[in-house]
């Protein structure tokens, strides 16, 4: 005996049961495609892309580390706060990471400070936007 079922011998219960989950699961992909629509156009825009440029034209298109790994590529990070958790593309939230500080600064290797005194070793005169003082 086999163990697959010919569609004969599958019981109607069944097919319609598996029927039911694969709709659901499309429900799931469906939204999560809308969710990911949603933080694109947050994220993403003509703000977004104006506010990268200026990023990457503020850092000289490099980490503001100076780090070694620029052949990874280069990420603008929104250092401050996600537009996700209510932050905004403001210009000052955004730095320049490589690929290697960019996951570092997400799994907690570079913390925010390392970050703000990165920002503020290459563009002193942030330091009165960042609220450090002249």
């Amino acid at each position: 005996m086999s163990p697959l079922l010919d569609d004969a011998e599958v019981p109607e219960r069944v097919r319609r049961a598996l029927t039911k989950e694969a709709r659901r699961q499309q429900r799931r992909i469906e939204n999560a495609k809308k969710t990911a629509a949603k933080v694109r156009n947050e994220h993403g825009g003509k703000d977004w892309r104006l506010k990268n440029g200026l990023c990457r034209q503020r850092d000289g298109n490099r980490c503001v580390f100076r780090c070694q790994s620029q052949r990874l590529g280069v990420q603008v990070h929104h250092w401050r706060r996600t537009v996700g958790a209510g932050g905004k593309n403001d210009l000052i939230g955004l730095v320049c990471l490589c690929a290697w500080c960019h996951d570092g600064a997400h799994t907690g290797r570079i913390s925010r400070g390392q970050i703000r005194d990165a920002l503020l070793a290459l563009h002193p005169h942030l330091a009165a936007e960042l609220g450090e003082g002249a």
